[in-house]
């Protein structure tokens, strides 16, 4: 089945109630990080633009968020305004897909394996 390529993210998540969400976030906080900081992160433009789409209040909270987890794997804390945890599901499940492709790459590596590229 093909997904579709007309699915607004952001739209899914309204439905998501704020009980839901809180939910999520201390699942989430309660699982052990064993990540060690990153020197950088792929900063994609769908970040920008859903950051610019929220109230000027929340920008820098949003940044905060989303470098803070990208960075170092900490979660947002509790009580971050809903708008920016609604946006935060989606920037997770990017960040760690490409984590895990640079760290896959990294690790062939320096396992000898030279042929081994980053596949985009």
């Amino acid at each position: 089945m093909k997904p579709n390529q007309n699915l607004d993210p952001l739209a899914a998540l309204n439905n998501v109630t704020e009980e839901e969400l809180s939910a999520i976030q201390e699942e989430e906080a309660a699982k052990p990080r064993k990540r060690k900081p990153r020197e950088g992160f792929v900063f994609l433009i769908s970040f920008y633009e859903a950051i610019e789409l929220m109230p000027e209040r929340l920008q820098h909270k949003a940044y905060k968020v989303l470098t803070r987890y990208a960075l170092y794997g900490e979660m947002p804390p509790k009580g971050t305004p809903t708008r920016i945890m609604q946006s935060f599901v989606g920037w997770k499940r990017l960040i760690d897909a490409s984590s895990k492709k640079y760290d896959k790459a990294i690790g062939d590596r320096f396992a000898g394996k030279a042929d081994s590229k980053i596949k985009r």
